[in-house]
């Protein structure tokens, strides 16, 4: 009873300190919105004595302007009388001059005219470095000049989007008459040759366009493709957490968008230095062959190949890819090589399994060529060669030691299923093999290669059968593998010989006096050879 007061007590103690804490923040919060008030009141009685100093500045100057022009126009009413010598010169001289040009040739004059022009390119070509550098400022990082960038980039980038979304709507049939009407009318062209005339005619046609709406005033509204109007959002007070949300927003943009330009710039890179060799060699052949036509067909004709060739690939085939991703990912050839090249990290890493490939894979031996294959020696070497291809692939696949080979009966692996029971029931099934040696128990993935999982016998902390739905008939064909280190159970389900693979298990783990196995029978189990074929009785039994 006293434990239980005490938590009591201390659960008030607590809330009352919370309490306290919330009237401390409301305060400091109201203490804030003050001093912000009064330093933006300081701020405009700076500004206001800085303009009433400028403004007195500016009365001084106008007076003395004043006085200096009142000055200026007593001397020159003294003036008047005085005869302008030096003007009655210049007028002289001016008339001269004309009398001259008038009296000289024509040739003369044009070879002024090109004495002028070369010397002026002479000296646009002179090497004189100005005394004068532009010395660009960079204006300091802030939260309000960045939102500002990032609202105007947004407000002038949003046409060119919005024309390339209109154009991909187009290619894509979302108006199936405009782009019949589009596609007919491309075809036409390329065909009469009349494709560069109407691409010429659309762009003069769209700065008429642009020339009547901005300059003469009228509000035509015409375009080729659908665009919409650019929506300009209002300014409003940011918060703390508010602009530390906008730096983070445009640092992790312009982290992925560097990432994705760096390796798109690696595959071309490794695509162009025979990186990727299968990859080099089609863009060889297709290149070679482009040049054998080019030297070979009229320059109309392969005008016209190339037209209709891209005409067809704009409005039908990319089409079709867009409308059925698993067509494009099969037979869409650009697609498929840009997937199929490597970046610099995945080059590194395939190089590195081609390294290890090399140095486990299994060399004959100088005993081994010298002697004779008898009949007898063959059927020894057919009856040790699945044990050695099973262990280099457990090398291959899990990266093994040496001595880890697969035990009896477990030649190949076992087809199993892994379940996730957290997904959905389309996205928990991993569909794979089950790989069993006398140290690891290992399970890799059919499709994706990557996907691996070693468990130490050693780390394992339970083994039971299970059964993952309710609802599935039978007493289950799954087995649930507890271990450290891992938050949830791994269960291998669709195993058609479970009674066989779990006892196989157990029967591991006794011999190696594992504690999740000690309740087993440490008794040599005699594993019955695998079949290649199922029998209804297994079934039965597994039911």
């Amino acid at each position: 009873m006293e434990e239980t007061t005490r938590g009591i007590d201390k659960v008030e103690i607590y809330e009352q300190q919370l309490v306290q804490l919330e009237e401390q923040l409301q305060e400091v919060t109201i203490e804030r919105n003050d001093l912000e008030k009064k330093v933006k009141e300081l701020k405009m009685l700076k500004s206001h004595q800085q303009l009433e100093e400028q403004l007195r500045k500016e009365r001084l100057k106008c007076q003395q302007l004043a006085s200096k022009l009142r000055e200026s126009e007593h001397a020159r009413n003294e003036m008047d009388d005085w005869i302008d010598v030096a003007e009655i010169v210049n007028k002289e001289n001016h008339k001269a001059n004309t009398r001259c040009q008038s009296s000289r040739s024509r040739s003369q004059r044009l070879e002024e005219w090109l004495y002028h022009i070369f010397y002026t390119i002479i000296e646009d070509f002179s090497s004189e470095e100005d005394d004068q550098k532009q010395i660009v400022k960079e204006e300091p990082l802030s939260v309000k000049g960045l939102k500002e960038n990032v609202q105007q980039f947004r407000n002038d980038t949003r046409p060119i989007f919005n024309i390339l979304t209109g154009l991909r709507n187009l290619l894509t049939w979302q108006q199936p008459i405009v782009t019949l009407v589009t596609f007919l009318v491309y075809m036409y062209t390329a065909w009469h040759g009349w494709l560069i005339p109407l691409l010429l005619f659309l762009m003069t046609f769209r700065l008429f366009i642009n020339f009547l709406k901005y300059r003469v005033g009228l509000n035509v509204r015409f375009h080729y493709l659908q665009t919409e109007e650019i929506m300009i959002e209002e300014e409003k007070e940011l918060g703390i957490k508010e602009k530390i949300n906008i730096v983070l927003y445009v640092a992790r943009k312009v982290q992925n968008k560097l990432a994705n330009v760096s390796h798109g710039i690696q595959k071309i890179k490794n695509l162009l230095t025979w990186q990727t060799p299968e990859q080099t060699r089609k863009i060889l052949c297709s290149l070679s062959l482009a040049f054998v036509a080019s030297c070979v067909l009229p320059a109309r004709i392969l005008f016209l190949v190339i037209a209709f060739q891209l005409g067809i690939k704009l409005f039908i085939t990319d089409a079709l890819f867009a409308r059925f991703p698993r067509i494009k990912k099969k037979y869409d050839n650009v697609y498929v090589m840009w997937h199929n090249l490597k970046a610099d990290e995945d080059l590194v890493k395939l190089k590195a399994r081609e390294h290890i490939d090399r140095s486990l894979a299994v060399t004959p031996s100088a005993e081994g060529e010298g002697r004779q294959s008898t009949p007898e020696n063959q059927s020894r070497i057919d009856d040790k060669q699945p044990d050695e291809d099973m262990s280099m692939s457990l090398q291959v696949l899990f990266d093994l030691p040496d001595t880890e080979q697969n035990i009896r009966g477990w030649e190949g692996g076992r087809y199993c299923t892994l379940v996730d029971q957290t997904k959905s029931i389309l996205q928990s099934f991993t569909y794979g093999r089950l790989y069993l040696s006398k140290r690891f128990l290992c399970f890799g993935a059919a499709k994706e290669k990557s996907k691996t999982i070693i468990i130490p016998l050693k780390e394992i902390t339970k083994a039971r059968k299970f059964k993952p739905f309710s609802w599935m008939p039978g007493k289950g064909m799954s087995i649930e593998i507890t271990a450290l280190h891992i938050e949830k159970p791994y269960v291998f389900g669709g195993l058609l010989l479970r009674e066989e693979a779990f006892n196989s298990l157990m029967t591991v783990g006794s011999l190696s006096n594992m504690p999740w196995a000690s309740q087993f029978s440490k008794t040599p189990h005699k594993e019955p050879t695998p079949t290649k074929k199922i029998r209804m009785s297994d079934l039965e039994k597994e039911d």
